[in-house]
């Protein structure tokens, strides 16, 4: 038998564990909470109400997350910082199949009656038909 030599590995080299720190710290990982991203902030006709329509990651991460779109409504000066099912002015949650789904529209028909559209191809999650007196229709669209 021949023997064969393997060059030790240098004490400072980084293992496994230490590169995946590494990057975690480079790419600046979350706290873990959703990452969302306004798309649309659309105000009632009287000016008193707002919808805004939100892209959001979940903040998973590491290829566990789900990316979906939800609408808030409320009073004009409405601030978003919960997110899904604990929010009490999420109206709408879809998730996205896919990064070509458009985002769901909003449109002011008076002070409290909002339409919202949505890729009919997509399940929603919520669809609140009334929130603080507004009313709040659903229309699927068919995917061009």
């Amino acid at each position: 038998m021949t023997a064969v030599s393997v060059p030790a590995r240098p004490a400072s080299s980084l293992n496994f564990m230490g590169l995946v720190s590494l990057f975690a710290l480079v790419t600046g990982c979350s706290d873990g909470g959703p990452i969302a991203a306004e798309k649309s902030r659309v105000v009632s006709p009287d000016r008193k109400s707002v919808a805004v329509v939100e892209g959001v990651d979940n903040g998973l991460g590491f290829g566990q997350g789900m990316y979906y779109d939800e609408i808030h409504v409320g009073p004009a000066e409405l601030v978003t910082t919960d997110h899904g099912d604990p929010s009490s002015s999420v109206v709408f949650y879809a998730a996205q199949l896919d990064n070509t789904d458009e985002p769901p529209a909003v449109q002011w028909l008076d002070p409290q009656h909002l339409m919202v559209t949505y890729d009919g191809a997509r399940k929603p999650q919520e669809l609140l038909p009334s929130v603080g007196g507004i009313k709040i229709e659903y229309r699927p669209r068919a995917k061009p």
